[in-house]
């Protein structure tokens, strides 16, 4: 009686393994990130009365603001300035928000022709609410 013994063999070099993995949702929650002083994507700046400042013009909506400083304020303001009785430019103030600690979080609104204004040292992210 006579045995054979088969061997087959598959070499596979540098050939990878597809590996199926979940797709991933699209939840369309950007973060936008402001930080006094840089102007990024969506600040401008500008000059007023010889001094230089940025506005931010994110997209109009309801945003939840997230502080990631210490302690700052957020204001909306209007596009439109104006020369005020004593003869130096402003806007008007639509909406003005503080914050005292890190990780505070509060709600604001940015209608069209409405920018964001920021204090000193400023840092925070805005995330829109659908």
């Amino acid at each position: 009686m006579d045995f054979y013994l088969i061997v087959q063999l598959d070499y596979t070099i540098n050939q990878r393994k597809k590996i199926k993995t979940s797709e991933r949702k699209s939840e369309n929650k950007e973060e936008i990130n402001l930080i006094d002083g840089e102007v990024g994507d969506y600040g401008k700046e500008i000059t007023l009365d010889g001094q230089k400042y940025i506005n931010y013009y994110v997209p109009s909506g309801k945003y939840k603001i997230t502080n990631n400083g210490k302690w700052c304020t957020v204001y909306v303001a209007k596009d439109e300035y104006y020369k005020n009785s004593d003869g130096y430019m402003e806007n008007k103030i639509v909406d003005t928000v503080e914050f005292s600690k890190n990780g505070e979080t509060k709600t604001i609104s940015v209608k069209k022709g409405e920018h964001i204004e920021l204090t000193v040292h400023a840092t925070i992210s805005l995330e829109l609410v659908q």
